[in-house]
């Protein structure tokens, strides 16, 4: 038996390969799934994926910015599965831009998409947890958080911001027995390592190619980029039982890239 058996998660994001990856692990574990996405084509992929993982899944279109989109969608999903215990907030956005080159309405949508977007997904799932008497919520920050970092202060600030929510989720919600955490990864194969701005971040001088050397920027350790799955081990651990007393924490996972 999983260490999820039973239980139902609510994925946001879950069209693209991490939260696909999430989707799949969780149900793989014994958990039914809630997923959403804008992306309809990459969502009905992940819907497949976590039936033939032999789990229920319940996927709709949402946006995140929307708070009718994402209470509608959970509100949904827990009335055809019947409960609600994990969420996870994994909808973001990456872009590079200084401040003088970030125009007002750009910076809105990064903080609309990364930190309220974070803060519509648990709010609008609070009451099922409490409904539930215990649960668990993590919100996904990608790099850039902390600390400050050239050409990204509008989306550094918005998930430093993440941080922030999080740990006073984590305080509001004790007394539910709800549990709150941020997992911060940092350079998966196919995901935020291959992003081509980040890239041009980072490593200037190589231009458009891609390269091992350019991953091994965001890494100390002797690997240029590690599996999707091993954040979702994060995850997993965090929303499971094995977790039951962490909370109010940010796990950050990044094969040692630099502070």
């Amino acid at each position: 038996m999983g260490r999820l058996a039973g239980k139902v998660a609510f994925i946001t994001g879950a069209g693209k390969e991490q939260g696909r990856q999430h989707a799949v692990r969780l149900a793989e574990e014994g958990a039914d799934i809630i997923a959403t996405d804008p992306q309809a084509e990459e969502l009905h992929e992940t819907a497949r994926l976590v039936r033939a993982a032999g789990r229920r899944v319940v996927a709709l279109d949402a946006d995140v910015r929307s708070m009718d989109d994402v209470a509608t969608a959970v509100d949904k999903g827990v009335a055809e599965l019947g409960r609600l215990d994990i969420v996870l907030a994994n909808a973001g956005i990456t872009t590079t831009a200084s401040v003088l080159e970030t125009s007002v309405p750009a910076r809105h949508d990064i903080a609309d998409l990364d930190l309220t977007g974070a803060w519509r997904t648990v709010k609008a799932s609070i009451p099922h947890l409490i409904d539930g008497e215990r649960g668990g919520a993590i919100v996904i920050t990608y790099p850039l958080a902390t600390p400050a970092n050239e050409d990204a202060a509008h989306r550094g600030a918005a998930r430093a911001g993440v941080i922030t929510l999080v740990q006073t989720l984590a305080t509001e919600l004790a007394q539910y027995g709800i549990r709150v955490n941020t997992v911060q990864p940092r350079a998966t194969a196919g995901d935020v390592a291959f992003d081509d701005a980040l890239h041009r971040l980072l490593r200037p001088e190589l231009g458009a190619r891609r390269s091992e050397r350019t991953t091994r920027t965001l890494t100390r350790m002797p690997v240029a980029t590690f599996d999707p799955d091993d954040i979702t081990n994060a995850v997993l651990y965090l929303v499971s039982d094995d977790g039951c007393y962490v909370t109010g924490t940010t796990h950050i996972v990044d094969v040692c890239g630099p502070s």
